[in-house]
């Protein structure tokens, strides 16, 4: 299956992105969202319109179906509210949320997390996640997000996003699962990994890591550039943690 990259505008926008054998579709909800291959751009698609890889034409995207037979996966650009830091450190931001089943002749392991029955959909997204294409760079997503924000593994999460990023370096999430594994390396105090992971983000979220990581490895003076950088963008999500973790680099 090819692989696309998908770069929501504004950042972020609201988006949501499913997979029903070798067919991808992607609804715009929110903002507007450029679509990608390994080489051009194929499509930029905006709210209320829906861009799929099988038969689509032309630049642009088209208004989403009523609905869709059959099982999907899929994946959102906006999640659950952010996981606040207990430590003053910079928020945990959500990881896309899958749910639906993770293909349409695979087995429901969404439903197994609706159902509370954790352990079983960790094994069942583990076994989905060996899959080429969209269903398995979705279920290691799934993988991370469950282990970091129900189980509380935090190592194990990283794990499942490292393997992303091994296998999936141009997937279509590949932007929020190195966003999210950023954050992971820099609570687990391994800072100059989550800086070589910082390269791969784009835009304001990658002036922002480089500026916290900088602070955490205790290169101040490079740190508060970077925050000075940062805030000087119009693109930040984060200008309020900025601010806080400038004043503290001072002068």
């Amino acid at each position: 299956m090819a692989s696309y990259r998908l770069e929501p505008d504004p950042d972020p926008g609201r988006f949501s992105v499913s997979a029903h054998g070798d067919k991808i579709d992607v609804v715009v909800h929110s903002g507007k969202l450029a679509v990608w291959s390994s080489r051009r751009l194929l499509a930029t698609v905006v709210a209320g319109q829906r861009w799929t890889n099988l038969g689509s034409r032309g630049s642009g995207g088209v208004p989403p179906a009523s609905g869709d037979d059959g099982v999907r996966a899929e994946a959102t650009g906006v999640a659950s509210p952010a996981v606040t830091a207990p430590d003053g450190a910079p928020a945990l931001e959500p990881l896309p949320d899958i749910r639906a089943p993770a293909a349409a002749d695979g087995p429901d392991c969404a439903r197994l997390t609706r159902d509370g029955d954790i352990d079983g959909a960790l094994a069942c997204f583990a076994r989905s996640s060996e899959r080429p294409g969209l269903v398995g760079e979705l279920a290691l997503i799934e993988l991370a997000r469950i282990r970091r924000d129900v189980k509380g593994d935090l190592a194990g999460a990283e794990r499942a996003l490292a393997e992303h990023r091994r296998r999936f370096p141009h997937g279509a999430l590949a932007n929020e699962a190195a966003g999210a594994r950023v954050e992971l390396l820099v609570r687990l105090g391994r800072p100059a990994e989550a800086l070589a992971e910082a390269s791969h983000l784009g835009g304001g979220e990658a002036v922002f890591w480089r500026a916290v990581c900088l602070a955490k490895l205790g290169r101040s003076a490079e740190a508060a550039r970077a925050f000075d950088d940062y805030l000087a963008r119009s693109d930040g999500k984060r200008r309020a943690e900025a601010e806080r973790m400038r004043r503290e680099l001072a002068p």
